[in-house]
């Protein structure tokens, strides 16, 4: 946990790391998984196609899914897989998105979600 430059993995009630995307995002430093005792993280993060979590966001939630100009998310996604329609209702290129949780923290009004990947 300590190893974490953005300080986002804390241990949850069963004592697993768990990362909470309100403090920050993912760099893919990849500091954690060299940091780790048990060896369990992968030190593949930064392969795409391992990754199975994404941004998602809640448009009941989203400012600008209600026409107030707020590009946030926009501003945070280095990735640019935050796209908007016009000025107004941004939605999430899934093949885009690396799951790094920097739209979450930024998110004015909380609209943003890391979710697992449903893969059909």
């Amino acid at each position: 946990m300590n190893a974490c430059e953005e300080k986002i993995i804390f241990l949850g009630a069963d004592h697993t790391p768990c990362l909470d995307f309100t403090k920050g995002g993912c760099t893919f430093c990849e500091a954690c998984a060299s940091a780790c005792p048990s060896d369990v993280l992968s030190l593949t993060c930064k392969d795409q196609k391992a990754l199975h979590v994404k941004a998602q966001i809640d448009i009941l939630s989203c400012m600008a899914w209600h026409q107030s100009l707020c590009n946030s998310c926009l501003d945070a996604c280095e990735p640019r897989a935050i796209l908007f329609l016009g000025l107004f209702r941004p939605h999430v290129e899934m093949d885009v998105c690396t799951g790094c949780g920097m739209c979450v923290s930024i998110c004015p009004s909380s609209a943003i979600l890391i979710k697992e990947e449903v893969k059909v």
